[in-house]
C-alpha cells in the first residue's frame, strides 16, 4: 500500500476542516438570515403596528354610522313616537315601555366611546404637521358623537375622556353647559383645520364614507352642526345661542341643503347592508311598527308620506343618516326613518 507523506496528510486535514468551517458559517448564516426575514411569525399583516389616517376613517365614519343608523335610531323611533311595540313581539318593549335600566345602553355608549371615538383621536394625533383635512373631519365627527351622548345621557365624560393611555381609568363626568361650550370649540377647531390646510394631498376621497372629501360640504356640515347645538339652548341659554347664531349669520356661514345630507350608503351584500335592515330582519318586522301617534297626525292632514300600500318591508339598500333633513316613509304597517 502507498502511504501518503506526514505532511499531505496534515494539510489534507486542514483543508477539511476549513471545508467544515465555511459550511457550518454558511448553515448558520442561511439559518438566522431566514429567521429574521422569512419565518417572523411574530408580526402579523392583518394587524399592523402603524396606521395612516386614511387607513383609520373609513372604520371610525363606518362605525359610527352603524350605531347611529341601528341602536340610537330604533330608539329615536320608539321615543319620537315615530314606532310601537308589536302586540306579537317583545324585543323592544324596554324602550317602547320606559322601563330603562342603567345597564341598557351600555353597549351602545362602549361603542362609540372605545372605538369611533378613539379612532378619531387617533387621526387626529396622525395627522398633526400633515393633511390636516382629516383631523378636522375628526374633530367634527368627535363633536357630533358628543353631542348625542349628552343629549341622551346628560352628564358624560368629555375633557377627561380618551386617555386611558396617560392614565385616566375613570374620567369625570362633565356638566351639559361645560361639554356644550366644548363642542363649538370641537367645531371650531375643525373647520379651521380643514381650511387651513395648504399642501397636495388629494386625499381624503373614497376613503371618506359621508362626502368623499369634498370639504366645502364639511365645512357646511360643521356650521350645521354648530347652529344645532346652538338651537338646543335657545331656551336655557337663550342670550348665548341668539349672539352665536348671529355671529353665524354676520359670518356668512353656509349650511347643508337638500341633496347634502351627511349619509353613509349601505349595500346589498353580506356585512355590508343597513344595519337597521339586518336588525329587523333578525328579529321579525313584527316588532317594529307604525305609532298610531304618527298615523293619526298624517291621516288628519292628508300627508303624501302615507301609502296605501298594506305593508311595507325597510329596504336593504339606503343611507343612513348621520344628519340632515329628516325624510319619512310611511305604510300602515311598518314605519321607515331613515336619519
Amino acid at each position: 500500500m502507498f502511504d501518503l507523506p506526514s505532511n499531505f496528510k496534515l494539510m489534507m486535514i486542514m483543508k477539511t476542516s476549513i471545508i467544515k468551517s465555511i459550511f457550518f458559517v454558511s448553515l448558520i448564516t442561511m439559518f438566522v438570515s431566514c429567521e429574521k426575514n422569512y419565518l417572523d411569525v411574530n408580526t402579523s399583516p392583518n394587524n399592523p403596528l402603524k396606521l395612516l389616517p386614511k387607513q383609520i376613517l373609513p372604520a371610525a365614519i363606518g362605525h359610527t354610522a352603524y350605531v347611529m343608523g341601528n341602536d340610537y335610531q330604533i330608539l329615536g323611533g320608539y321615543w319620537g313616537q315615530f314606532w310601537t311595540q308589536g302586540p306579537t313581539g317583545n324585543q323592544y318593549n324596554v324602550y317602547d315601555q320606559y322601563l330603562i335600566s342603567n345597564t341598557t345602553f351600555d353597549r351602545q355608549w362602549s361603542d362609540l366611546y372605545s372605538s369611533p371615538l378613539m379612532d378619531f383621536n387617533d387621526i387626529i394625533r396622525l395627522s398633526e404637521g400633515g393633511n390636516t383635512k382629516y383631523s378636522g373631519i375628526s374633530y367634527i365627527m368627535q363633536a357630533y358623537t358628543y353631542q348625542v351622548l349628552t343629549d341622551l345621557h346628560g352628564d358624560v365624560p368629555f375633557t377627561d375622556a380618551l386617555q386611558a393611555e396617560t392614565g385616566v381609568y375613570t374620567p369625570h363626568y362633565d356638566s351639559q353647559q361645560k361639554i356644550y361650550d366644548g363642542l363649538i370649540t370641537l367645531i371650531d377647531k375643525g373647520i379651521a383645520a380643514i381650511t387651513s390646510y395648504t399642501g397636495d394631498d388629494v386625499y381624503p376621497q373614497e376613503d371618506d364614507f359621508l362626502y368623499g372629501g369634498d370639504t366645502d360640504l364639511w365645512i357646511r356640515f360643521a356650521n350645521t352642526l354648530k347652529l344645532r347645538v346652538y338651537m338646543r339652548q335657545t331656551e336655557i341659554r337663550p342670550n348665548l345661542a341668539q349672539a352665536g347664531i348671529q355671529q353665524m349669520v354676520a359670518n356668512g356661514d353656509q349650511f347643508i341643503s337638500d341633496g347634502e345630507d351627511a349619509s353613509m350608503l349601505f349595500f346589498d351584500a353580506n356585512f355590508n347592508q343597513n344595519p337597521l335592515y339586518m336588525q329587523i330582519a333578525s328579529l321579525g318586522s313584527f316588532n317594529v311598527l307604525a305609532s298610531n301617534t304618527t298615523l293619526n297626525y298624517l291621516r288628519n292632514n292628508n300627508d303624501r308620506a302615507l301609502t296605501s300600500s298594506t305593508e311595507e318591508q325597510l329596504p336593504e339598500i339606503v343611507p343612513v343618516r348621520i344628519m340632515g333633513s329628516i325624510r319619512v316613509k310611511v305604510s300602515c304597517r311598518v314605519l321607515v326613518d331613515k336619519l
